[in-house]
């Protein structure tokens, strides 16, 4: 039996809801869900949890700077929008 993260959610359905319907958000997310995640603090990842319930387009906008981010969600979207260059 899978053990929920701090979020609420088991790692079976973060990697889950990690798989969208559009390719930047994939790649996105599955980079994030690899290099960042494992080693986020608690209230990290939950943030990025409560991001993984958006649709795709407003995620998308938060991910790539085209919409303001608040609260612990800000962390996350600043990790993207820092290792976008990368």
């Amino acid at each position: 039996m899978s053990q929920a993260v701090s979020g609420g959610m088991t790692p079976g359905e973060v990697r889950w809801r990690c798989r969208r319907g559009n390719l930047e958000l994939d790649r996105l997310l599955g980079r994030y869900l690899q290099v960042r995640y494992p080693v986020a603090p608690p209230e990290e990842r939950a943030a990025f949890e409560s991001l993984l319930r958006l649709e795709d387009p407003v995620l998308l906008d938060l991910l790539t700077g085209r919409s303001p981010a608040v609260g612990d969600e800000a962390l996350v979207v600043a990790w993207f929008l820092g290792t976008a260059a990368d």
